[in-house]
């Protein structure tokens, strides 16, 4: 057979070669994961919620890996599982339209009752957060002994919310804060998902989950005042920062920026942004296989890292 033949026979071989799968790609850098992860959690139970994650929100298939990869670093160093698919609200990956590099990212977004479990963590003994009605029985008194009295109204109509509380204490401290209606539509304001020119949401938690948002907003926002990790402090502050940034835990991954979609190597793209941006319902997900953790060498500098570029 001549040289020509068995260059373009090679070639065929290069070409009918198949493209690593999503789960493989995840798989293949798993154990950079998985050496971060807090003794509670399980290696085998995070990869099958990461990959049901995936799979229950199309609009990941737009992402870069890297940007997958480094949510699940990062909620993983902070002991907390993605909760795309069970609804405990400890984190989301969603992916965003990012204007800068014109493209979507898989974003880490901390849920409430993930603001809530790391507090807990870091011993605030009680913390919470409620919703003030117009036809409650409401006060909150500030100065040197700050106290709130709420009774809900039980029968008949609570009327709107009117502001949302939060109550926090741990030993030898305590911290409460009120916020109004109008602050937290500035809060809301400032989602990627707020239309400016229409005035109003588009799509997104503040649309289908406006209370528990709200109720997020008042610890977010208070969060400075409680004895938290300053892991977890970061990873509360990074929730405020719009856009959506890849950290430098990207660059432990060895897969190349590539779309979680068709596996091809892209450039930004420079399409347009669609307006509905958020994961739609989708068939549940075959069972993942199941990776077991070994610790590596790179285990410190990982650690490190997670820490100290929580901020996407």
């Amino acid at each position: 057979m001549s040289k020509l033949a068995d260059s373009a026979m090679e070639t065929q071989i290069v070409e009918a070669k198949p493209q690593k799968t999503v789960q493989e790609l995840v798989q293949s850098n798993w154990n950079k994961i998985a050496a971060v992860m807090p003794r509670h959690m399980t290696s085998e139970r995070v990869f099958a919620l990461a990959m049901s994650s995936y799979n229950s929100t199309p609009k990941l298939a737009e992402c870069s890996v890297q940007s997958f990869l480094s949510c699940l670093m990062k909620g993983s160093s902070l002991g907390l599982e993605p909760s795309n698919v069970d609804g405990r609200g400890l984190y989301y990956i969603l992916p965003f339209w990012n204007s800068k590099t014109r493209c979507y990212e898989a974003t880490f977004i901390l849920g409430y009752r993930g603001m809530i479990e790391l507090a807990r963590r870091a011993g605030v003994k009680e913390i919470y957060a409620e919703a003030v009605h117009a036809n409650d029985q409401f006060s909150y008194t500030l100065g040197s002994n700050r106290t709130v009295t709420h009774v809900p109204k039980l029968d008949g109509e609570r009327g709107e919310i009117i502001g949302v509380y939060m109550v926090a204490k741990w030993d030898g401290g305590e911290h409460l804060s009120y916020m109004t209606l109008d602050e937290i539509n500035d809060v809301m304001k400032r989602a990627k998902t707020w239309n400016a020119k229409e005035q109003k949401i588009t799509s997104g938690p503040w649309l289908t989950d406006w209370e528990a948002m709200a109720k997020k907003s008042v610890i977010r926002r208070e969060h400075r005042w409680l004895p938290l990790s300053p892991e977890a402090q970061e990873a509360i502050a990074s929730d405020e920062l719009s856009g959506a940034e890849i950290d430098h835990t990207a660059r432990l991954f060895s897969e190349p920026v590539m779309s979680l979609g068709n596996m091809e190597a892209l450039e930004p793209r420079v399409a347009e942004p669609e307006p509905d941006i958020e994961p739609e319902p989708e068939k549940t997900a075959s069972a993942p296989a199941q990776v077991t953790a070994s610790p590596t060498e790179q285990t410190k500098e990982i650690a490190a890292l997670a820490k100290d570029n929580i901020v996407f």
